[in-house]
């Protein structure tokens, strides 16, 4: 993958995801909110407050981080067992640009 290909969504990849939006992710895709492990529906999520956000990067041969071509991602974990389930982060933004959340005058 090259540098320009990364540059290019690197809007949706590293854009804030709230756990809310996932959820609709996960219901407009028939995700189960459930864990597939234990069937608990409490989960923690890896995003920080201070704005980084979890990536999946490659290690070289040499043992050297390759950061060209890493993928954002979107992880959570469960609270009971910590079965981890991790998703493209830009697929999610990708959908909830296309699916805005429309909110109700009528509350």
């Amino acid at each position: 993958m090259t540098a320009e290909k990364f540059d290019v969504d690197r809007d949706l990849a590293f854009s804030d995801i709230q756990f809310a939006d996932v959820a609709r992710f996960f219901t407009a895709k028939n995700i189960p909110p459930h864990c597939e492990m234990c069937r608990s529906e409490d989960w923690n999520t890896h995003d920080s407050e201070d704005g980084t956000i979890p990536v999946i990067a490659y290690v070289r041969k040499d043992g050297q981080f390759d950061v060209i071509g890493a993928s954002s991602i979107y992880m959570m974990s469960c609270d009971n067992c910590g079965n981890t389930r991790i998703f493209n982060r830009h697929k999610i933004s990708e959908w909830l640009n296309f699916n805005k959340e429309v909110i109700s005058e009528n509350g």
